[in-house]
């Protein structure tokens, strides 16, 4: 009874030692909360993770992590000196010679004495010369004045170290304030400019010969104002071109008779006057056929701008009435971009400064100029 009485206090006593062994090392080996660091300046970018100092002791490599901002690429090559400051002048320097990986300084300072220190950084690369000043770094007497980090939650974000960002084209910029302006989204429709696409038409019925016709430009060539499109060889009937081409004919012998009858005293000049005016009047009508006065019976419609041909009605070889359309030309060079705006967006538009569209079947994103007008009446 004796033997297994004092047995049974020795395992007691032993459960009773083991957790408080336990939890002596899980305090020893808790770790000592960090601190992160990022700057910028016009030469480098500065991310610097280091432990929480202790007087006396070296408690782990500093991660200094230098890029540069021309191409926000690593520091490569170059001295770095770190500078330990307090009131009353420096209290330790240290000399990096060259990073330990490309663009990684690693430094594990000790510093004897606790207290706050200002600390700065200077580096001399062939690549670039800067200078770094850390908030203020706290070194305390022991690891009972640490103050206890709280547990952070996790954000949610995805880690993206400095060594992944070094190997593809990366950059970043400080975040500035600046007014957006409203945008509203519409469907839209590109559309030549007023006077930029003209339909052709002929201005007399007619036979637009095979023969005359073979140079005719197709759908998709450019022309030029007062290029000929097509020749027609016009038909009989009343107000017909053919009909005031032999009457420009006649007016311009009636003219030239009575100049002659004048030159010699047979008519007064009233007469020379009205057989004068008459020829205009006959002119005037076949230039506004599209013919020449001085032409033949062929009736050459001409391109009234320049541009690109976007249709071509007509067949060689066919017949034309008066009226009929023959081409369209549009001038692509300034197109308009219509939208369609909802009205209760409609307000604001006298206000816009440009548009930013899409067009189907491209990525490109295309920007508008001027606001040309807005419509005054809406689509119910």
């Amino acid at each position: 009874m004796t033997t297994r009485a004092i047995l049974s206090v020795c395992l007691l006593a032993a459960a009773a030692v083991l957790p408080a062994c336990a939890a002596d090392e899980a305090v020893e080996e808790q770790e000592h909360p960090s601190v992160v660091v990022t700057q910028w300046n016009d030469s480098t970018e500065l991310f610097l993770e280091y432990p929480v100092l202790l007087a006396g002791e070296a408690t782990g490599n500093w991660a200094i992590h230098l890029s540069n901002m021309k191409d926000f690429k690593p520091i490569t090559e170059g001295t770095l000196t770190v500078r330990f400051l307090r009131s009353g002048g420096e209290a330790k320097s240290f000399t990096i010679e060259a990073p330990a990986r490309d663009g990684i300084y690693l430094l594990d300072p000790v510093i004897e004495e606790p207290g706050i220190y200002q600390v700065q950084l200077a580096l001399r690369s062939p690549q670039i010369s800067s200078a770094h000043t850390l908030p203020a770094v706290q070194v305390f007497a022991g690891a009972d004045q640490i103050p206890v980090a709280e547990e952070e939650e996790a954000a949610g974000g995805i880690a993206f170290l400095k060594e992944q960002q070094w190997k593809i084209p990366f950059a970043v910029r400080p975040a500035r304030e600046h007014l957006v302006a409203r945008s509203i989204s519409a469907p839209g429709e590109i559309v030549a400019r007023d006077g930029a696409l003209v339909r052709v038409s002929a201005p007399t019925s007619g036979i637009a010969l095979a023969a005359s016709n073979r140079g005719s430009p197709s759908t998709g060539q450019p022309v030029r104002a007062g290029e000929v499109l097509a020749v027609l060889a016009p038909t009989g009937g009343e107000g017909g071109f053919a009909r005031a081409r032999g009457e420009l004919e006649r007016l311009e012998r009636e003219a030239a008779r009575a100049e002659r009858l004048y030159s010699a005293g047979a008519i007064p000049e009233k007469r020379l006057e009205e057989a004068r005016h008459d020829l205009e009047i006959a002119r005037a009508e076949i230039a506004a056929m599209g013919g020449a006065a001085d032409g033949d019976f062929r009736l050459r419609v001409r391109a009234p701008i320049s541009g690109v041909v976007a249709e071509r009605s007509f067949v060689p070889g066919g017949r034309v009435e008066a009226g009929e359309p023959l081409f369209t030309v549009v001038n692509p060079s300034v197109l308009w971009l219509r939208v369609q705006m909802p009205a209760g967006a409609a307000s604001g538009l006298t206000r816009a400064s440009q548009a930013v569209f899409t067009t189907e079947g491209s990525p490109r994103t295309f920007t508008t100029g001027r606001l040309v007008t807005v419509g005054s009446v809406l689509d119910p």
